[in-house]
């Protein structure tokens, strides 16, 4: 997964020829609720192919991308704006 700065976009990759589609989501962290999930896309194109969706991102949140899919345990990363 990928964000791309100019346009605030997310890109969901899927890099695998193993059947499964991937799902890439954005998420915000908040004190009193934890990790809140912002908005999710599906990747079911195929391997080699990517789905993007936008979201504004702010100045000052903390953020994290999770992708994952059936085949592994979630994998997480962290960004600032």
């Amino acid at each position: 997964m990928q964000h791309v700065d100019d346009g605030d976009s997310f890109r969901v990759y899927d890099s695998n020829r193993d059947g499964y589609s991937v799902e890439g989501c954005l998420q915000t962290y908040t004190p009193r609720t934890g990790w809140v999930t912002l908005r999710c896309k599906n990747n079911d194109s195929g391997a080699g192919t990517y789905e993007s969706f936008s979201y504004d991102v702010i100045t000052g949140l903390i953020y994290r991308m999770r992708l994952c899919n059936a085949l592994v345990p979630c994998a997480y990363q962290g960004f600032n704006e």
